[in-house]
């Protein structure tokens, strides 16, 4: 596994770790969301950037992930990414709609801001909450291939799929330590599997050297 890969997989967990440690999570009550943004909206916005750039960080690490057992598994591989990558999208559209809430509270009128984000997010919030649960089924997917194909440990595979998807699916909130714990453990997964590729990758090939003497 090159150094690049291995970075874009500790990297975009680290980077959604510090983002929902600093957003405000969503809530269905439109006056206790827009609230918690006017505390801080400056914190909120900055959340919700780091959230957008973790999000974009976690379509080359899904691809990392999808690439350990393309070869063996190319269907399972390209599935996985494309659905991935479609959650990514929808993630990161959901910390847009945060961006926005964060210049509502500037106007500094509370009742317009609430009955504009009313609008914006409880009108518009059902497909990237759809396309964020497609992603959660793509890091089902990934982890599937990975646990079948034997190239990481099939624990690390194992905590890949909850990782990824409880990450997907806690997208939008509203509680903050559910946020921040599946932040942490996609961290784990994707940290495990990038220590643990290049023991794998040489396992696989003595295996592949010993099977080749015996054929001759």
């Amino acid at each position: 596994m090159s150094a690049t890969a291995r970075a874009s997989l500790i990297g975009a967990p680290l980077v959604l770790v510090v983002a929902r440690l600093l957003l405000v999570p969503y809530w269905d009550e439109e006056e206790v969301y827009i609230g918690q943004v006017a505390e801080n909206p400056g914190r909120s916005d900055l959340g919700a950037s780091l959230v957008i750039i973790g999000a974009l960080l976690l379509i080359p690490a899904a691809l990392t992930l999808a690439g350990l057992f393309a070869t063996r598994s190319p269907r399972l591989s390209l599935v996985g990414s494309v659905l991935v990558t479609i959650g990514c999208v929808g993630a990161a559209c959901v910390s847009m709609a945060a961006l926005v809430a964060g210049q509502m509270v500037r106007l500094g009128d509370d009742e317009a801001a609430i009955a504009l984000w009313d609008r914006v997010w409880n009108t518009h919030k059902l497909w990237p909450i759809m396309t964020v649960h497609l992603g959660a089924i793509g890091f089902i997917v990934i982890a599937v291939g990975l646990y079948r194909a034997r190239v990481v440990p099939r624990a690390a595979a194992v905590l890949v799929g909850i990782g990824g998807a409880t990450l997907m699916t806690t997208s939008s909130g509203p509680i903050r330590p559910l946020l921040i714990a599946a932040a942490c453990l996609a961290l784990v997964a994707f940290t495990w599997v990038a220590l643990s590729g290049d023991t794998t990758t040489s396992e696989d090939q003595r295996r592949s050297r010993s099977q080749a003497k015996s054929a001759a």
